[in-house]
């Protein structure tokens, strides 16, 4: 729910400070005031991070390949080194939010990553 109050934007969490950078010189006090309680109010859709990206689910990504068959890829094996990377990576993913941040994805399209 939108405050109806004014807030510091000193208060705002760190990670949305630069939200008013851009705004700083164009509003008054009160203006800047009230745009910090709204992008407090509205927090959660903001990213606080690079691993915090979060997900929606309002979206649906396709590619429409027309009557075109698959592109068939060969399998390329990656380093050692780049496998304990990959691994790190892949284990960073699932700690963000399991099969919400990475799925398993078969098909016709798939790529291989190993």
């Amino acid at each position: 729910m939108l405050q109806d109050i004014c807030m510091d934007p000193a208060d705002l969490p760190e990670y949305l400070r630069p939200l008013m950078k851009w705004e700083a010189d164009e509003l008054t006090l009160c203006k800047r005031e009230e745009l910090a309680a709204a992008i407090y109010d509205f927090r959660d859709v903001f990213s606080s991070g690079r691993t915090n990206t979060g997900r929606t689910g309002l979206a649906e990504h396709t590619i429409d390949t027309g009557d075109h068959w698959p592109i068939r890829m060969t399998l390329t094996r990656l380093l050692v080194a780049n496998q304990e990377i990959e691994q790190e990576e892949v284990q960073k993913m699932l700690d963000q939010g399991g099969d919400r941040a990475i799925s398993e994805q078969l098909g016709e399209f798939s790529g291989s990553c190993d």
